[in-house]
């Protein structure tokens, strides 16, 4: 009998065991056979086990299939929340049941010559729609399934106009134009003139309306309707204006994008405030060296105020006696004007004597610096058995420099000389031009085309350093409507957390406008600052859960704005300033509304009463003289009853 239950266990204990591997084994999502095929090693199998579950298919954003051999689409129902889907060939005809993804973004059918309806888009909400050789669909089908697009926006914000889904036609045979440039321009604002898209991001540039209109081929297939709206922009407290702190885009220093020196001290942003990196430091830099390989590497040196230097948090081993008092370039200067180069060797930072009689950095140009003469000294590489061992110093003969751009220099009598380089070996000099007062990057041909350009003292640009003459477009902040922009994201890892472009339908960005106002967009919420010299940086909560962005006011003082609280803080002082709420006229005890608790509030105050305050005394100024008086509590009592009449 004990034999017959320790065999039962046994079995028991074996079945529980198999059970158990049976269960852990994953199990292949129910997908027709070349479905499966074309999925395994692709996005769709996370972990990459060949095996796609139930699961991974599910939650896949992406599917791209080629539909040969496949009777049906309905497995692709079970996908939860697609993004992108790509499907090709096949004998399919019927593809509304795509038409359940009210959130897909991206879909393209190619070479179907069997698909004869594609009203199922008409549906959906595609910010794209590839439709890759079939002729056989319309340009009155395509149409019929496009949504038509208008903006109400403030100004200073932007939306898109046009039609989507986009990619259905040809570029080059669309072209969407605003009718009044001086109210809407497009979002890259360097061109006023019609594009060929049907759908592009618009930015309200004044107050009132104008109208869009789509043509293809040249016929007009919609008008639509631009409306900017007045943009009133929050004002925060100023204080007392302090030194402009520096802003440095750093990764080392700062786990993600910025470094702020203020003070003698340099600060990262964490989420909601700025945490100390070091003190007492004198200067910052970012630049690049050479390791022994030749590969490009940063570096993020620190010179601090008794003349010692940190590179990437090391302190230079070869430095003994040495005192610094600039850097730069990847350069560090002694308080004797001894320059010497940063380079890698055996994973340590270490330093060689380049030159001897420092003068100066240039502003815009890198590779290169003066000496205590005034001569322009090159920075070039150094090479031994063709492997990068450093930097060496070739003084160019171009002296008394008064403005360069890159490899371009404008001496005091007004001649442009050019520096060619020869890796690793001395660099040749030319004159290229004279009588010329400015060289950098401008504007020209209608404000579509950029580059370097050199201008005489008689205002003729030409192309930096040849003859070639070219129509500039005024200054650069002439033609633009903002000082800078870019896009708004959260640098959740390491990396440079700003952009240069709007993405259709990613509503995500700020612009600083002229004027010194900021505005911010994130998903579908919308806020403005006025008096803003510079955005700095995003940061999100370590949860997710909050996010917020800083910015430098003019005043020189540093805030950051949360989204959630709606709450602007200045970051110094870590005063919260929520958003002011409109006043109501004669709201005085501050509920938000005018009734009559407000004129006994206001009969006290006159009176006297002992501890009767008034939080929004403005508000009952009903005669407008700057002074609340019985003649304002008289004009306030007639309002109350005209009020209670209606």
């Amino acid at each position: 009998m004990k034999k017959i239950i320790t065999l039962s266990i046994i079995l028991s204990m074996m079945t529980s065991s198999l059970t158990a591997f049976a269960y852990d084994k994953p199990q292949a999502a129910d997908l027709p056979e070349k479905v499966t095929e074309q999925l395994i090693g692709k996005n769709v199998d996370k972990n990459e086990d060949g095996i796609i579950t139930e699961e991974e298919f599910c939650n896949a954003e992406l599917i791209q299939l080629d539909l040969d051999g496949i009777d049906s689409i309905d497995f692709l129902t079970k996908l939860k929340d697609p993004k992108y889907i790509y499907l090709s060939n096949g004998n399919i005809s019927d593809f509304s049941p795509l038409a359940k993804f009210k959130d897909l973004e991206t879909l393209q059918l190619s070479q179907m010559p069997q698909v004869t309806d594609i009203s199922f888009a008409k549906d959906m909400d595609l910010l794209k729609f590839y439709i890759v050789d079939l002729e056989q669909i319309t340009d009155e089908q395509k149409i019929e399934v496009m949504k038509f697009h208008d903006a109400d926006i403030p100004v200073g914000f932007s939306d898109y106009i046009g039609a989507t889904p986009i990619g259905m036609f040809e570029y080059n045979k669309l072209s969407l134009e605003i009718a009044d440039t001086d109210i809407a321009s497009f979002f890259d604002m360097l061109n006023d003139e019609p594009i060929q898209t049907c759908a592009e991001d618009v930015f309200g540039k004044s107050e009132g309306s104008t109208e869009y209109t789509l043509k293809l081929k040249g016929k007009e297939i919609h008008k639509g309707k631009i409306n900017i709206a007045p943009n009133t922009p929050e004002t925060l407290p100023d204080a007392e204006k302090q030194p402009e702190p520096q802003i440095y885009f750093s990764e080392y220093y700062s786990g993600a994008d910025k470094v702020i020196l203020q003070n003698n001290t340099l600060y990262k942003l964490t989420a909601d405030k700025m945490e100390p990196v070091a003190e007492k430091v004198a200067a910052f830099d970012r630049d690049y060296t050479y390791d022994e390989e030749g590969e490009f590497t940063t570096i993020e040196t620190i010179l601090y105020e008794d003349g010692t230097v940190e590179i990437n948090g090391q302190k230079l081993s070869d430095a003994e006696g040495l005192k610094f008092k600039h850097i730069g370039n990847a350069l560090c200067v002694t308080d004797k004007g001894d320059v010497y180069a940063v380079r890698i060797e055996g994973g340590k930072f270490v330093i060689d004597l380049i030159y001897k009689g420092f003068g100066g950095f240039l502003e815009n140009s890198s590779m290169n610096f003066l000496s205590d003469t005034g001569e322009l000294v090159q920075i070039e590489l150094k090479y031994k058995d063709k492997t990068t061992i450093g930097y060496q110093a070739f003084p160019t003969g171009i002296t008394d420099v008064t403005s360069s751009y890159n490899d371009y220099f404008i001496d005091k009598n007004k001649d442009m000389w050019k520096i060619y380089r020869h890796v690793g070996s001395e660099p040749s000099v030319a004159k290229c031009a004279e009588d010329v007062v400015y060289v950098g990057y401008r504007h020209y041909s209608g404000g579509s085309t950029y580059g370097c350009v050199h201008i005489t003292s008689d205002g003729t640009a030409y192309s930096a350093g040849t003859t070639r003459k070219v129509i500039l477009s005024g200054e650069l902040e002439d033609i633009l409507d903002y000082k800078n922009r870019g896009t708004l994201y959260m640098p959740v890892t390491p990396g440079v957390a700003y952009g240069t472009t709007h993405i259709l339908g990613d509503n995500n960005y700020y612009i600083l406008s002229k004027d010194n106002v900021l505005c911010m967009a994130y998903k579908d919420q919308k806020a403005s600052v006025a008096d803003v010299k510079r955005y700095i940086s995003p940061r999100e909560s370590a949860d997710g859960k909050k996010k917020y962005f800083y910015f430098l006011k003019n005043d020189n003082t540093i805030w950051r704005y949360s989204l959630e609280d709606k709450e602007y803080t200045k970051v110094s002082e870590d005063a919260a300033v929520p958003p002011s709420p409109e006043k109501v006229k004669g709201d005085l005890n501050g509920d938000g509304k005018f009734e009559v608790a407000d004129a006994v509030l206001m009969q006290k105050w006159l009176l006297a009463v002992p501890d009767t305050k008034l939080k929004n005394w403005e508000t009952g100024d009903f005669c407008k003289d700057g002074v609340l008086d019985v003649f304002d509590l008289c004009e306030m009592k007639k309002a109350l009853k005209m009020s209670s009449s209606k």
